[in-house]
């Protein structure tokens, strides 16, 4: 690599450009971005042979109990980010803003009943 000239505006550290470093780091994190992504395929379809894995890594989404789980757990603000990950892989995000609104309604009508029943036996 050549060393740019001493009136040059680019910054340089050890005959190393700048820009020459930033493009070297991104092109290490699209390797490491695909080397996770071809270690992920691997266990999956591993996981599928062997019989293992739970069922939504088998159908590449997430069922109805685990959509209640995370909406629920969301909304709460306990969600793991094991279970964010998943939801946000293999969830279908309809299915997560259709929970939301239901589960939102659910609470205000459980808060409401309960400031009802309070107001009546007072």
């Amino acid at each position: 690599m050549s060393k740019p000239a001493p009136n040059s505006k680019e910054s340089t550290i050890a005959g190393e450009s700048f820009s020459d470093r930033v493009n070297d780091q991104t092109s290490d994190i699209g390797d490491v971005h695909k080397d996770v992504a071809r270690q992920s395929e691997s266990d999956t379809t591993q996981q599928c042979e062997n019989g293992s894995g739970d069922q939504s890594e088998n159908h590449g989404g997430t069922g109805f109990w685990s959509v209640a789980h995370s909406i629920g757990a969301g909304l709460l603000g306990v969600q793991s980010s094991k279970n964010r990950e998943r939801d946000f892989t293999h969830g279908k995000p309809i299915h997560f803003v259709i929970g939301g609104v239901v589960g939102t309604l659910l609470f205000l009508l459980a808060i409401w009943l309960l400031v009802q029943y309070l107001l009546a036996t007072s």
